[in-house]
C-alpha cells in the first residue's frame, strides 16, 4: 500500500519501510524539479545576450512570463518552467532555449 503525501510529511518517523521508501521519493522528486528549475534559469542567463528573434533578428526582447515542458525523468513525469521572451520590433513570443 502506498504512504499519501500527507502520512509521509505528517509525522517524523514513517510507520513502514513502504511510508519511508514513498516519503524518499516525492523528496526525490521535489529535489530534482528544483534542481532542474535552476539549471534552466543559469542555461537562460548564459545565453540571453545572444538572444534574437527568430522572426525578425531583432536582437530587442523582454522577459514574457513562463510556460511548462513535460520531461520524462528517471524519477518519472517532470515539469519544468521554460522561459518565454517576446520580441520589441515586431512582437513574435517564442523560448529562447527551445
Amino acid at each position: 500500500m502506498k504512504a499519501s503525501k500527507e502520512q509521509c510529511e505528517g509525522s517524523k518517523v514513517p510507520d513502514s519501510f513502504a511510508q519511508a521508501e514513498d516519503w524518499a521519493f516525492m523528496e526525490a522528486q521535489q529535489r530534482f524539479g528544483q534542481a532542474l528549475e535552476e539549471f534552466s534559469e543559469s542555461k537562460f542567463q548564459q545565453v540571453k545576450q545572444e538572444i534574437v528573434c527568430p522572426a525578425c533578428g531583432s536582437e530587442r526582447w523582454v522577459r514574457d512570463g513562463h510556460d511548462t515542458r513535460k520531461l520524462f525523468t528517471r524519477l518519472g513525469e517532470m515539469e519544468v518552467p521554460r522561459q518565454r521572451v517576446r520580441c520589441k520590433d515586431c512582437g513574435r513570443r517564442f523560448f529562447p532555449l527551445g
